[in-house]
């Protein structure tokens, strides 16, 4: 993993992209984005990346570039993007109105002939998963996915501040029971730890881990970003994250100001 980059810096040093993701979710204020929501991600022939974010978690911090290498090749990285279906995306319809400043995942392949670009609601199961796929390079983070993977009623509400640890394969078998082995194929114990938040709160409630320069190693930084509705939901979320990584959780009020 190469350094944190001062913003603008690493456009200079880094070749001309092969992949280009854009994600915005739509024209709000700034207070509303952070460093998951709205960014911009390339990839270079070279399996050198750029991540810019738009937004910031916290005012007083700014947004941020960080650049690295894929833990993969790039074709790797291509095969990747066309099993979660890339390749099936349509031609744009020219003829299609667009509507100004809209939620949108914009895609853009620079290395084909010719080059295309596809745009799609970020949403959709193809760009929720491209999505993860840029959080799992960049933040070294990785959720597990608990429809596919429910937690058992052993694992109690957390509350947001203090999760649930997992650092081996017992606590695994307590928290998902059966499907305990098909989670454990996506951890190795040696290198990662588990950590599980499990609260009631508005639906809109939002977890939002990220990574930010912190003396010589990354800080692991998770926000939690109450929503706003009235109504009350149970919410989990299960992240797989490097061992022993210093981290904090923060409540990230400063996202609901109005200028």
């Amino acid at each position: 993993m190469l350094p944190f980059v001062a913003r603008g810096a690493a456009a200079q040093e880094t070749p001309a992209p092969v992949w280009s993701f854009t994600r915005t979710l739509g024209f709000r204020p700034a207070e509303a984005m952070h460093q998951r929501s709205d960014y911009a991600f390339q990839v270079s022939r070279d399996g050198t990346w750029i991540y810019r974010s738009f937004g910031a978690i916290e005012a007083e911090r700014a947004p941020y570039d960080r650049q690295g290498k894929l833990p993969m090749s790039l074709e790797e990285f291509e095969t990747t993007l066309n099993r979660l279906g890339i390749d099936q995306l349509p031609e744009p319809d020219p003829n299609a109105p667009r509507i100004a400043d809209a939620p949108e995942m914009v895609i853009a392949n620079n290395d084909a002939e010719p080059k295309w670009s596809r745009s799609i609601s970020p949403r959709t199961p193809l760009a929720v998963e491209i999505d993860r796929l840029i959080g799992r390079i960049v933040m070294q983070v990785t959720e597990i996915d608990l429809e596919a993977h429910p937690l058992t009623e052993a694992v109690d509400e957390t509350g947001t501040e203090s999760p649930l640890v997992i650092v081996d394969r017992a606590g695994l078998d307590r928290a998902f029971g059966e499907q305990a082995a098909a989670v454990a194929e996506t951890i190795d114990f040696e290198q990662h730890e588990l950590i599980v938040f499990r609260w009631s709160g508005s639906g809109r409630d939002e977890l939002i881990p990220y990574r930010e320069p912190h003396g010589k190693e990354p800080l692991l930084t998770i926000a939690f970003r109450p929503g706003m509705t009235r109504d009350l939901r149970s919410h989990a979320v299960a992240l797989v994250v490097p061992k022993g990584i210093e981290r904090r959780v923060i409540r990230a009020e400063v996202m609901l100001r109005r200028r």
